[in-house]
């Protein structure tokens, strides 16, 4: 593959785990990423995520396939391991001694909201603090490439809420991201691909602003609607009459006064969300 434009990119890799019956984990995955942009490895419990994030890492050498990188990565895990023994900013010391252009460590800690308890002990941190002061961590490292398993877990709503924001400053900025949550809001907020992962396949994949969805429930007869979408060349998903899924290609604004002035009458219209896609596709 070519690797011009792109950070990173997995060619058909296969995941085994076990020394006699093989489990087979990841199933001829293929994916590329490209500076600023961030995918999101959304699916169930086992259906391959940790596996794939650590395999594209680097952590994990697939038994077949390649993964290329064209980027300094950095890795963050689920599970918090901490020196519990040092305090916030030490551990920013510490991981910024293993790279020739750290983050400055003040605006690290300003960024992941731990300035005020950089000298706190982690023993003593909560769950949502240690979390942060890893996030801060690998921040530090100032990488072209991170790789981040439930980024959102243990952190509180306003926390929450920042660091999406922290992350889409760095994408902007010129960094990329593969992340896993299950945290389907936050999501949606940080990624421009959303893949949706099942037993170690990819089975669909949203582009976010390009398959826009829409749900209308309608108080208009169902022969009426069907016969108006029909005629105007609306194309449509699910029908659960009177819910009808839209998928739109324009403004949805434009899409509702042109469904008013044909009579049509609605008492519900609003973009569909991820946890409904994800409940249809994997349920």
């Amino acid at each position: 593959m070519d690797l011009s434009g792109e950070i990173m990119s997995a060619d058909s890799i296969t995941v085994k785990f076990g020394f006699i019956a093989k489990k087979l984990v990841i199933d001829g995955l293929s994916l590329t990423l490209g500076r600023s942009e961030c995918v999101a490895i959304v699916g169930k419990n086992g259906a391959g995520k940790t596996t794939l994030l650590k395999t594209i890492a680097g952590l994990l050498v697939p038994n077949a396939g390649k993964i290329k990188h064209n980027a300094r990565v950095s890795y963050l895990p689920e599970t918090l391991g901490v020196y519990s023994n040092l305090t916030g900013l030490e551990t920013l010391r510490f991981f910024s001694r293993t790279t020739d252009k750290p983050q400055k460590l003040d605006a690290v800690l300003q960024k992941v909201g731990m300035y005020q308890d950089r000298n706190k002990v982690l023993a003593t941190c909560s769950k949502g603090m240690k979390r942060r002061i890893l996030f801060g961590a690998m921040l530090t490292l100032n990488s072209d490439l991170y790789i981040m398993d439930e980024p959102f877990d243990g952190l509180d709503p306003g926390i929450s809420s920042d660091l999406a924001k922290t992350l889409i400053d760095l994408k902007n900025d010129g960094h990329a991201f593969v992340v896993s949550s299950h945290d389907l809001n936050y999501i949606e907020k940080i990624s421009d691909r959303i893949l949706l992962l099942q037993d170690g396949k990819i089975i669909r994949e949203i582009k976010n602003g390009e398959d826009v969805r829409y749900v209308i429930r309608f108080t208009s007869k169902e022969s009426e609607v069907r016969k108006t979408l029909n005629r105007l060349n609306i194309k449509v998903g699910l029908i659960h009459f009177p819910s009808v899924e839209i998928i739109s290609v324009g403004p949805f604004d434009e899409l509702l006064s042109i469904l008013s002035k044909e009579g049509l009458r609605f008492d519900e219209a609003r973009p569909k969300n991820l946890y409904e896609i994800f409940q249809e596709v994997l349920e």
